[in-house]
């Protein structure tokens, strides 16, 4: 099971990470200290790069397909769940 952790980022382009399994039990909203701020939310997807950095929701990721079609030019897109791909 991967552990539940964000990265937030605020509107002046700061960032912060931590994780859910680290924070002491709390009724209310996950993201009240950042009450006061636009935040992006993004979650961290369980994955790392080549370089072992922690993908996340909303990165932009360069790969290159491998098996029965494999390519030359990396595939570029942005990291997002989609509810449809699961069982």
């Amino acid at each position: 099971m991967r552990e539940i952790k964000f990265r937030v980022w605020n509107n002046e382009g700061d960032f912060t990470k931590f994780s859910v399994t680290n924070r002491k039990p709390s009724i209310g909203p996950l993201f009240t200290e950042f009450a006061d701020c636009e935040l992006v939310i993004q979650q961290y997807t369980g994955l790392k790069d080549k370089n072992g950095v922690e993908i996340y929701e909303g990165d932009i990721v360069e790969i290159y397909l491998t098996g029965p079609v494999e390519t030359s030019r990396p595939n570029i897109g942005k990291v997002f769940w989609n509810e449809e791909d699961l069982c």
